[in-house]
């Protein structure tokens, strides 16, 4: 799916009172699957270890912040164990909003 694609398919910012961390946590992977060009993203390894860069970090950020109006912190891209770790402190910051 190519970026304009995506975007156009973005909905208005999600309510996070409705929003389903399941889901969430499935979009949030599906888009980094998306920008990084693999199937399915393994949670269980780092960033940078499934491909990602500093411009995927980028893209990913901006297109989250669109879809759902919190954008994950560049740092946590490298701070975060694993895709597990970086999906939850996101989670938690689209909570605390």
């Amino acid at each position: 799916m190519t970026q304009e694609a995506t975007i156009g398919a973005l909905d208005a910012p999600h309510d996070p009172d409705t929003l389903d961390e399941q889901k969430a946590t499935a979009r949030f992977l599906e888009v980094v699957g998306e920008v990084i060009g693999i199937d399915e993203v393994p949670v269980d390894q780092h960033f940078l270890d499934i491909g990602g860069d500093s411009l995927s970090m980028a893209i990913i950020v901006d297109w989250i912040g669109q879809e759902f109006g919190v954008e994950p912190e560049i740092d946590w891209f490298f701070e975060s164990q694993d895709m597990s770790d970086l999906v939850s402190r996101w989670w938690n910051k689209l909570l605390s909003r």
